[in-house]
């Protein structure tokens, strides 16, 4: 595989595993932070405008809670010794 910023004869790599993220109520952790620093009013108002497009994308489980889907791609290079 070659692409930008590998040389062609260079081996390199790259996978994307897939993860999930697993959220319970509408205050999922990656929020928390940014609703903590919001005035009561906006947190309010953003948590209502986002809740209900993200629950109709993804629904909760019967348990109740949420599996976002996620990936992250990891990219390995290597050269020879002495470069």
């Amino acid at each position: 595989m070659t692409g930008a910023g590998v040389p062609a004869g260079r081996p390199a790599g790259a996978w994307h595993p897939g993860a999930y993220l697993r959220f319970a109520g509408e205050r999922a952790r990656p929020f928390v932070e940014l609703l903590a620093r919001l005035d009561d009013d906006v947190a309010a108002a953003f948590t209502a405008a986002c809740a209900a497009p993200l629950r109709a994308a993804h629904p909760p489980r019967p348990d109740g809670t949420t599996l976002l889907s996620f990936r992250r791609v990891f990219t390995v290079g290597t050269r020879p010794s002495g470069e």
